[in-house]
């Protein structure tokens, strides 16, 4: 990969600190604890979309980001939240459903996926018919971590599209650092075998909030 005095692609600056005045289309539907609540959120056929990370990664920003709303709350107790909340929103003419899956790997807690993240959410990513893509937040500055990888290989055995979103990128100290870091997160995504990731800034002077995702997401939606 050639240096540049840009980052690597795929890439998006996302103007994560200065949300868009929030949109008509996007709302919050309710959260289900156990896949028993789904029946009364009333889902319908609408494809889903599920955000997935470990807690503190910035899963929230994120969301908000791709509503166009502050929706999403950010919880000032990572690993606090253990519903599967339902946001309904638009992407590229579609009506979907935005699924913010509880944090994981943040408590000192079991090693057995199914046990640390909670069985009905694993159950529930198994079992819907109407799951398009994952998205798998992981912090740039670390890369995967063991929990990450746990994670990316249960979904791989569901044969669940995965898109990886490498957040922080921000915090590395110079430019020069964060293009290191994104050639080896880069190769680290190909290693495991992920053909679509991209990389997160919240940086100012960055591009519409959101929009690698939607991309990514555009052809998981045609």
């Amino acid at each position: 990969m050639k240096s540049s005095t840009r980052l690597p692609q795929p890439l998006s600056h996302y103007r994560l600190m200065s949300m868009p005045n929030p949109k008509k289309s996007s709302s919050f539907k309710g959260g289900a604890l156990k896949l028993s609540d789904l029946n009364r959120l009333n889902l319908g056929d609408k494809p889903r979309i599920a955000v997935a990370g470990r807690s503190n990664v910035g899963k929230s920003t994120l969301l908000n980001a791709l509503l166009g709303a502050r929706l999403a709350r950010v919880s000032k107790s990572p690993g606090k939240t253990r519903e599967i909340n339902f946001f309904s929103c638009s992407l590229f003419g579609k009506q979907c459903w935005l699924v913010d899956l509880p944090g994981y790997g943040y408590a000192n807690v079991p090693l057995d996926l199914k046990d640390e993240w909670g069985r009905e959410v694993t159950s529930w990513l198994n079992s819907d018919p109407y799951l398009i893509a994952i998205i798998v937040l992981i912090d740039g500055r670390h890369g995967f971590l063991e929990h990450d990888l746990r994670l990316i290989n249960f979904l791989k055995s569901g044969q669940l599209p995965i898109i990886v979103a490498f957040t922080k990128m921000d915090k590395w100290k110079s430019n020069t650092a964060r293009l290191e870091a994104c050639e080896k997160l880069s190769a680290q995504a190909k290693n495991n075998l992920i053909s679509r990731f991209t990389f997160i800034d919240n940086t100012k002077g960055g591009t519409v909030a959101a929009k690698a995702i939607r991309l990514l997401l555009k052809e998981l939606l045609a």
